[in-house]
């Protein structure tokens, strides 16, 4: 009951005052309303997923254009059950414009294409939801140990879909490139470092890392 006024009350749908099961503390935790000009609604309930161990739920909104997550934790409080804490969606990181594309210097075409083309396959692949046979241009020892180290990936974290914000293209040292790629899943903004070379014969991913 909850979740669902709650989606109400970030589409502009519903007062605060309307969402029940929640104590005043977690009413005052709601955050901010979907500005309306950035609402593609209806906003709906898609998951509300349990954090093991605890009285947690990760909560799951769509509408056409966005993914909103926020995480809601439960007690008992006059009797009763209710939602004593919220932690909203971060509305300024969903709704940010994307950032203007960076011209990639001059010789780095085929080199971003080849990281481009692994982007697709790796990143569904982190999140559990595709082999790494679907997995392009990367070399044969890339392949092979992402083959030896698959992802352990939660049911909460397997409904992400992961967004590439911007990508940036540099020498790397040795030669090739590495390209800079920022991630947005719908909970959290992180960046990958792909080192892409001259392998087997063409442009291959040799490398995926989180920078230190």
């Amino acid at each position: 009951m909850f979740a669902h006024a709650y989606a109400g009350y970030l589409d502009g749908q519903l007062p605060a005052g309307a969402v029940k099961d929640a104590s005043a503390a977690a009413r005052a935790q709601l955050g901010p309303p979907i500005p309306s000009p950035r609402r593609t609604g209806p906003l709906l309930l898609r998951a509300a997923q349990h954090v093991p161990g605890t009285l947690t739920f990760s909560l799951t909104l769509r509408d056409r254009e966005h993914m909103f997550t926020a995480q809601v934790t439960l007690g008992h409080t006059g009797g009763r059950r209710m939602v004593l804490a919220v932690t909203p969606p971060d509305l300024d990181t969903i709704l940010a414009p994307p950032p203007r594309a960076i011209p990639p210097p001059a010789g780095s075409t085929p080199a971003q294409q080849a990281a481009r083309a692994l982007l697709a396959g790796n990143l569904p692949w982190q999140y559990g939801n595709a082999s790494v046979q679907t997995i392009s241009d990367l070399t044969s020892k890339l392949h092979a140990s992402l083959q030896a180290n698959p992802p352990r990936v939660p049911p909460a974290v397997r409904r992400l879909r992961p967004q590439v914000r911007s990508l940036a293209m540099q020498r790397a040292n040795g030669g090739g490139w590495q390209e800079l790629v920022v991630i947005f899943d719908g909970q959290q903004t992180y960046e990958l470092v792909l080192t892409v070379r001259q392998a087997e014969g063409r442009w291959l991913v040799s490398a995926v890392r989180l920078p230190r």
